[in-house]
């Protein structure tokens, strides 16, 4: 488990401010991938706020026009500042997942991270940038919410919850054959870890979802490039572990 500890050491303080800034990065992106990779969404924010986030201005991490990639601690900065956007829609799932109250209630959480999702997309327009890690984090945890919120509903679905469910299923399904197909023709090692890692993390409720329309030569193409993220890192076994048993369930 990942233990935040105080950063007024003498030690940082001596770090050039660029370093400073890029471990603050860091670790917000580090928080929110554990428990986006996580199998139950059951994992705590270590980090729940911009309040408590260590080394970093609670102004810093915001999405707009100003967003720049120069540089890895620039791309690292884009990476926490979507980090920070999902907070919310991960600590909903959290409470669904240990049915807990909730603060917020489904709506709410779906229409900000769909905001957020849609300002990034049109940002990535001209940015090409925010295509991979922040995008990847944004589509995967969406798809999170809104698979969650169909399998806890107790009657048919609603018309605007059916749409945004395909929606937002379509768009895993892009974004993980996108992957695919740049993994086969440039190598897994020109993509980084975090938007892998949501990428395929992605893919679980994605053929989870019985209703929705994937090809059996779709399938196989995922599992083999899942396969492939697996041979690299050991978080990929647990997933590919559970993308044959999802599998395995569509066909019946």
């Amino acid at each position: 488990m990942l233990e935040v500890q105080s950063y007024t050491s003498n030690d940082l303080d001596s770090k050039d401010p660029e370093e400073r800034l890029l471990c603050g990065y860091a670790l917000v992106a580090l928080d929110r991938l554990i428990a986006v990779s996580s199998m139950d969404y059951c994992l705590p924010l270590l980090l729940p706020d911009p309040q408590s986030f260590p080394l970093i201005e609670e102004h810093d991490l915001e999405l707009d026009e100003k967003l720049k990639a120069y540089g890895y601690t620039g791309r690292m900065r884009i990476t926490a500042t979507v980090a920070r956007l999902v907070s919310d829609t991960l600590t909903f799932l959290r409470c669904c997942q240990l049915g807990k109250t909730q603060q917020a209630d489904y709506v709410a959480v779906d229409s900000s991270a769909q905001d957020s999702l849609g300002k990034l997309l049109r940002l990535s327009e001209d940015k090409a940038f925010l295509n991979c890690e922040p995008t990847s984090m944004a589509i995967s945890t969406l798809m999170a919410l809104r698979s969650s919120h169909d399998r806890r509903r107790s009657g048919p679905r609603d018309s605007k919850d059916a749409t945004a469910l395909w929606s937002i299923a379509s768009m895993t399904l892009e974004m993980c054959l996108s992957a695919s197909d740049f993994i086969r023709y440039h190598g897994i090692e020109n993509l980084s870890f975090i938007g892998l890692c949501c990428v395929w993390r992605a893919a679980l409720p994605l053929v989870s979802f019985k209703e929705f329309q994937i090809s059996a030569k779709e399938l196989e193409t995922l599992r083999s490039e899942l396969q492939r993220f697996s041979s690299c890192w050991a978080i990929g076994v647990t997933f590919l572990q559970h993308f044959d048993e999802l599998v395995d369930l569509r066909n019946f």
